[in-house]
């Protein structure tokens, strides 16, 4: 029974870790969703029919909409927008300052530098930490400090702009505040520009006498906090050189801050970066044929299969190839798919997969909601429709964690049980899947206009009330503060 259990965990932590990285690899890369800049600009009232009403909308009073519209319209006219841009490096809030920047450098235009350089002192300076002012209530000081982390917040991104136009003068702050920072989101914003520093020569950052990658092993060592380690580990592994990524792993997977469902994560990262640098020099042996066809028989054959009367199969075949497919498990198969005119649909049939879960073995409660939250995942990374993946995000939280039972390990559910206890299933869904996926709802949900965004909010009050009140704490939070604040999404302090 101890070795059923252990394979359920391994496949579980499996599941919500690439659930996780999903998720927390596109808040931590900058591109959530992405968005349709159009609607949400059309949603406040701006037209977007032609490039004269989208640039009148950089120009709002909304400091939002001025964003919304830059990134807009970068989109639609590239090269032309160069010149809007560079007005916008002169806007009052440093949102817009270091989002026309940040859009000028993937037009390959370093104009926003010195402006940078200028925001990141200024900003970091506003942020600095400073006593609790006695004359003050407590009201007053916590206000003081929440615009100073505001222009923290700001300072970092600013320093990930800069490191992207190859200029490393944030890496200070970036080292500080990933070690030191108090507040999450600190530490996990300086992370991502540690890493964005570590893709440049190493000659010139050894010259100047930076080491992110020191850094970045200083924070797999030291970090307790198993959703940071988990942004960590996935940029690790997308964005630097198998051998430096294979360190930094070897230190996350090992760590004793994290919780053993984080390690696990780390070792399958680790495994990806392995398997990647084996490919790599094993390349002149890889044969796509074989593993395709392998695909699409295995593939035909599960899809056109239902559980028989008692099965309670553990469903790791599908679970398994529907990653595949969806190019999420190893990146070598997104590129077999490519390849062949016979698989551009590839992510059409992981998405048949999970549908299938779904449909055919609701005894397997939580492995179903597994499939919910990859195929919310799906629908927003490739069909964009922001209204459906809600849904099936919001369905996830019908059911109280504590109600879910993996029907494959029966046996050790019911010891547990009789123990008063919880499943390590149970255990891992609250502590990992449910926190992040209800920060990822309540996001996606303030994405959309005020109309749309009351309809969604609604659907959690009323499917969640008695399911998980945690969820519903933040929609109803998520719904004043739209009643109170018009159609902008929350205020930022001024400069």
């Amino acid at each position: 029974m101890k070795n059923s259990t252990k394979r359920t965990n391994t496949f579980v932590s499996f599941a919500l870790g690439m659930s996780l990285l999903a998720i927390l690899a596109s808040v931590a890369e900058g591109r959530v969703m992405p968005p349709d800049r159009a609607k949400q600009l059309q949603a406040r009232g701006y037209p977007t029919e032609t490039t004269e009403q989208i640039i009148e909308a950089t120009q709002s009073e909304s400091y939002f909409v001025r964003f919304i519209a830059l990134e807009l319209l970068t989109e639609r006219i590239r090269k032309e927008a160069i010149p809007t841009l560079k007005k916008a490096l002169n806007d009052p809030k440093p949102r817009v300052r270091w989002t026309a920047a940040h859009l000028l450098g993937t037009l390959g235009d370093k104009s926003g530098l010195e402006q940078m350089r200028r925001d990141l002192t200024q900003l970091t300076n506003k942020g600095a930490p400073v006593p609790a002012d006695p004359s003050l209530t407590e009201e007053q000081n916590k206000e003081r400090d929440r615009k100073r982390n505001y222009h923290l917040l700001d300072a970092i991104n600013v320093a990930n702009v800069l490191a992207e136009l190859e200029d490393y003068s944030g890496y200070a702050l970036a080292a500080r505040m990933a070690i030191e920072g108090p507040l999450e989101w600190q530490r996990w914003r300086a992370v991502i520009v540690l890493v964005e520093i570590a893709k440049a020569d190493k000659a010139k950052l050894q010259k100047d006498g930076l080491d992110p990658v020191f850094v970045l092993k200083a924070v797999a060592g030291s970090e307790k906090v198993d959703g940071i380690s988990h942004v960590l580990t996935n940029v690790v592994e997308k964005e630097l050189d198998d051998d430096t990524a294979i360190e930094i792993l070897e230190i996350a997977k090992n760590s004793t801050k994290l919780s053993e469902g984080a390690r696990r994560v780390a070792q399958i990262q680790l495994d990806k970066v392995k398997a990647r640098k084996r490919a790599t020099v094993e390349k002149n042996q890889w044969y796509p044929d074989a593993p395709y066809l392998h695909c699409m028989q295995k593939y035909e054959q599960l899809i056109a299969s239902t559980p028989k009367p008692g099965d309670v199969g553990g469903l790791s075949e599908e679970f398994k190839l529907a990653s595949y497919l969806a190019g999420e498990h190893f990146e070598g198969w997104t590129n077999i798919f490519g390849d062949d005119p016979k698989g551009k649909d590839q992510f059409e049939r992981a998405i048949k997969l999970y549908e299938h879960i779904i449909r055919y073995y609701p005894r397997h409660e939580y492995k179903v909601l597994m499939a919910k939250a990859q195929l919310a995942g799906l629908t927003l990374n490739l069909k964009r429709d922001v209204k459906t993946a809600v849904t099936e995000y919001i369905d996830i939280f019908t059911i109280p964690a504590e109600a879910v039972v993996d029907s494959t390990d029966q046996s050790s559910n019911k010891a547990l049980e009789e123990e008063g206890g919880k499943t390590q299933t149970q255990v891992d869904f609250e502590r990992h899947l449910r926190a992040h996926l209800r920060a990822r709802i309540i996001e996606l949900c303030r994405s959309r206009g005020p109309t749309e965004q009351r309809t969604l909010l609604a659907q959690i009050l009323e499917k969640c009330s008695e399911s998980d009140p945690e969820i519903v704490r933040q929609a109803d939070l998520a719904l004043q503060e739209l009643t109170q604040d018009g159609i902008e999404r929350g205020s930022a302090p001024q400069d």
